[in-house]
Order: structure tokens, then sequence, then C-alpha cells
């Protein structure tokens, strides 16, 4: 990560990182709730864009108190949001165009919310993500293996 944002280096690996995170409800199946992501310059070393959508969950009628609080995310905010795959069509029409011809890459805080959380709700709607998302950066080194079990 410091050789990519390194005001020094003449070289930049990627033209953008794309900070990805999602919130989800707790409780199985855990469904997406909110999508946001954050495009930042590595020449600039600012945000250049922003994506934030809510999501209406199918199988989770109301969220919770657990969810409410570690998400941040209130029932008003989903009772009328797109359902999850209209969801990922704006995300990823954003993402597109924001994305450009560019060299990118994903940068994540731990690998849970892309590989799980992703991963589980595109199962859920009988999608399949782009290869967009096979790869991305972690910022913290994980040491809860038990949160990696499949959906």
């Amino acid at each position: 990560m410091n050789d990519i944002m390194n005001s020094t280096s003449n070289v930049q690996i990627f033209s953008y990182l794309f900070v990805l995170d999602f919130g989800a409800t707790v409780f199985d199946p855990q469904e997406i709730i909110e999508i946001a992501c954050l495009k930042v310059g590595t020449k600039s070393k600012q945000v250049e864009d922003s994506f934030r959508q809510y999501v209406r969950p199918k199988y989770c009628g109301r969220l919770n108190g657990v969810t409410m609080n570690i998400t941040g995310v209130r029932q008003e905010m989903v009772s009328s949001a797109p359902r999850f795959r209209v969801a990922w069509m704006k995300f990823m029409n954003w993402y597109l165009a924001a994305k450009g011809n560019h060299t990118v890459a994903f940068l994540t805080v731990d690998s849970f919310p892309i590989n799980m959380h992703l991963r589980c709700q595109t199962l859920l709607s009988k999608m399949r993500p782009s290869d967009d998302f096979n790869q991305w950066i972690v910022l913290k080194k994980e040491t809860d293996s038990s949160r990696a079990e499949p959906c």
C-alpha cells in the first residue's frame, strides 16, 4: 500500500483505488443492505467520486436492533430501496463508468465483505459477480478464521 500511494514514487501501479464496503444483516441468511464505495485517485490522493445505495432485503422483512446498531442502517433507509439485483446493477454501472479504461484495484478493511457478503448475496440472488471482484487489497490482517465459513 505504501508503494502505491508513495508521493516520491514516479510509477503508479493503479490509477484508482475503489474502497468498497457492505452493510449486511447479522442473522442468516446474511443479506447486503448497503453498498458503499469511494473512488480514490492515486495521484490526487483524494476521494474523486463515491457511491452509496441502500438495499431492501428479501428474506429479512424488518431489520433487527443488532443489525441497525452495527451498520447504522435504519428500516426507513431500506424500506423503499431496490432489491439487491437492481442495486448491484446501479453499482456496476457507476463502477464501470468511474473505472473507464484505467487500472484499478479494490481496497477493503478485511476480506470478509467481498469474500463472504458479496459471494453469499450473489448466490442468494442467483447472480455471478464480475471477475473484477476476484482480487482485492486487504488493509487489516485477519486473525479470526471462523469468519470465513461458507454461506
